[in-house]
């Protein structure tokens, strides 16, 4: 048997010096793909620094809320989650 490569989709390499890296490079364009965002630009971080929420910024018509149902942030996000844990 040979030198794994790939597992659970995270590509691995091994230099000569025997030392290991991980990439999810191909989880990380999957993603991308699947929440429509593959030609986005990258960022260091979607919000301006020091941007500060508060409740009165969510939503309040009804209107509003049922656009926002189809827009699936929690799935992409908990996505992203599994990503950060698993690097």
């Amino acid at each position: 048997m040979s030198e794994a490569k790939l597992i659970l989709g995270m590509r691995i390499e091994r230099n000569k010096s025997g030392d290991i890296t991980l990439s999810q490079q191909v989880y990380s364009e999957q993603l991308l793909k699947r929440f429509n965002m593959h030609s986005c630009s990258p960022n260091i971080t979607p919000l301006p620094l020091g941007l500060l929420l508060f409740v009165e910024d969510c939503l309040s018509s009804p209107t509003k809320t049922e656009e926002m149902k189809g827009i699936p942030y929690r799935e992409a996000l908990g996505s992203l989650m599994w990503l950060q844990v698993t690097i």
